[in-house]
């Protein structure tokens, strides 16, 4: 992702990117963003709390993951609007309807990852229309009321 980053000021000269977390990688993140020279534009606050009011201050969430299963963050930026930039891993092509929501690509090289993500900075139109599917699929099937009905439903099952 950093490396990724780095290409995509190359296009975006503004352009700021903030990794939300921790972990044991952080001391090879930071060596890595020294190197590059984007101390100025990249920010690792750690863990924060409410994630969802802080992507609506961002342009776009990628989620360039090796191993997921299916991501809370993924859910949380579709019900606030974010265009997406997302490995094919766990479900995450499923929740996004094959790329109806969002671009689902292999991340196999910093290169085409920093494509990716200059292409939705670029073009607003093809991320505006993504943003409206995955808004209507997050209230057609991961809405709070869908996902109770769908628990109510298999308590019923285990109680017949």
């Amino acid at each position: 992702m950093v490396d990724a980053f780095s290409g995509v000021r190359g296009v975006f000269p503004e352009s700021g990117l903030l990794i939300v977390g921790d972990g044991q990688q952080r001391e090879t993140l930071e060596n890595r963003i020294a190197e590059l020279g984007l101390g100025e534009a990249l920010l690792l606050p750690g863990y924060l709390e409410n994630v969802p009011a802080i992507m609506q201050r961002c342009d776009l969430l990628c989620i360039p993951s090796f191993t997921e299963g299916l991501p809370i963050t993924l859910l949380e930026a579709m019900t606030v609007g974010l265009p997406i930039v997302a490995s094919d891993v766990g479900e995450i092509r499923a929740v996004l309807g094959d790329g109806l929501g969002g671009r689902v690509l292999r991340i196999d090289a910093a290169q085409s990852l920093t494509k990716e993500l200059q292409a939705v900075l670029s073009d607003t139109v093809n991320a505006s229309e993504q943003v409206s599917w995955s808004r209507q699929r997050i209230a057609r099937d991961f809405s709070c009321q869908v996902m109770a009905e769908k628990y109510l439903q298999i308590y019923r099952q285990v109680l017949a």
